[in-house]
């Protein structure tokens, strides 16, 4: 009989109950009461070992998520980056101590916040547009912002936000990791003054001989005009002034001097840089470089030849790629000038490959020695005589064309002399 019954039947008749005794009808009935709580038994036992074994699966769990909440906070904290996350209703469920300092809150105070909570409304305005369109999107974004901290300060950030799901793959809000481009930025914008500054001395450190330019320019027509003149008085004195003389003496005047304020137009406008790109010729935008270069090509004797179709069109800074062109051309003109090279000859081939421009600029100069081909774009370093260098111009160009243009300025030895390959 079960342990458990015999104590009750002790209890109710005051001494042990003798089973033997009974009638079958009480024996069949203690038996059945015997049964039920023998199941009894064995359910309890039961229920406590699931109770127990359940006890410790919870705590296990806990103790599990507790570490996973601790290795989770610990690996967030050590990016160097701001992490957040928010709900559907856009409001934080979670961030780590880099964001929270941002705010100037603690995370537990950033929890159940929202945007409006933390920043300034305009921004706080754009963070929720951009959350929205994610979460309805179901897509990440990338973008460049500016947030203010809570000193006030203006901070460049790099961030990628996100859907955040759940284990179904269903959006339950969004996750965002933004990182600090502040410095980095500012170094840029150091850098681009920088190489703008470069660019203006290039430009500055070519004035004088793009002066001496103009002077070749000049020289001829300013011969022309005073004979003109001359011819003027020399009429006058035999009374041989008439009126078709003199309608022919301005007109051949005005001519020449149309023509010396069209080569400074040409070199005011050379000197003026692009604000925005455009779509132009290559074709016009070289011969401009030959036009302010030609008279000391001629005077000097450099055969000059341009090959190549007139229909090539690409979209950048046409002055800016003019300027590249005249760099190349002037350093041509000096290396054959100093090497005292006859004949001397440079030569520009153009060609289109798909959507690629190829300009290569040729001389026959005898090249560049293998000792200093790899230097050639360095900011300040020259091949030439000291003073008569700067050591700006090849690498403004390299800038101009790769920076500005998105392409490559090359350089080699072929041919018998050094030629410079544009590919944009």
């Amino acid at each position: 009989m079960n342990r458990l019954l015999k104590t009750q039947l002790k209890k109710a008749y005051g001494k042990e109950f003798d089973i033997e005794s009974s009638s079958d009808e009480f024996k069949q009935f203690l038996t059945l009461i015997n049964q039920a709580y023998n199941d009894f038994y064995i359910e309890r036992q039961m229920l406590d070992h699931t109770l127990e074994t359940s006890s410790k699966e919870l705590t296990q769990n806990i103790r599990k998520s507790q570490e996973s909440h601790e290795l989770l906070k610990s690996v967030t904290d050590s990016i160097d980056s701001a992490i957040f996350y928010k709900d559907l209703e856009l409001r934080y469920i979670g961030c780590n101590s880099h964001f929270a300092g941002l705010t100037g809150k603690s995370i537990d105070e950033i929890i159940g916040k929202n945007d409006y909570d933390l920043f300034d409304p305009s921004e706080a305005k754009h963070f929720q547009k951009i959350d929205t369109a994610i979460i309805n999107n179901g897509s990440p974004e990338a973008l460049k912002e500016w947030v203010t901290n809570t000193k006030g300060d203006k901070i460049y950030f790099s961030t990628v936000k996100s859907p955040l799901r759940n284990e179904k793959g269903q959006i339950i809000g969004v996750v965002g990791v933004a990182r600090d481009l502040t410095r980095e930025h500012e170094m840029e914008k150091e850098l681009e003054s920088k190489k703008l500054l470069l660019i203006q001395q290039g430009r500055q450190a070519s004035m004088g001989e793009m002066i001496g330019n103009i002077a070749h320019q000049w020289r001829q027509p300013l011969n022309a005009l005073a004979l003109v003149i001359q011819k003027i008085g020399f009429y006058h004195k035999r009374g041989l002034l008439d009126e078709k003389k003199i309608d022919d003496t301005i007109d051949k005047s005005m001519g020449l001097i149309n023509g010396m304020s069209t080569t400074i137009d040409d070199f005011r406008e050379f000197f003026n840089p692009n604000k925005t790109k455009e779509l132009f010729s290559v074709h016009d935008a070289i011969e401009k470089a030959h036009t302010i270069v030609e008279s000391a090509f001629a005077s000097h004797t450099i055969e000059y030849a341009l090959e190549m179709p007139d229909d090539i069109k690409i979209d950048g800074y046409k002055n800016e790629f003019s300027q590249v062109i005249v760099n190349l051309l002037n350093n041509a003109k000096d290396v054959l000038i100093e090497k005292a090279v006859s004949p001397a000859y440079i030569k520009i081939k153009a060609t289109k490959d798909n959507d690629r421009l190829h300009v290569e600029v040729c001389d026959n100069g005898g090249g560049i020695p293998d000792s200093v081909i790899e230097k050639i774009f360095d900011p300040y370093f020259s091949t030439k005589e000291e003073g008569k260098g700067t050591g700006i111009g090849l690498y403004m160009s390299k800038m101009i064309i790769e920076d500005h243009m998105k392409g490559k300025l090359r350089v080699s030895n072929k041919g018998g002399g050094a030629c410079f390959t544009i590919t944009i």
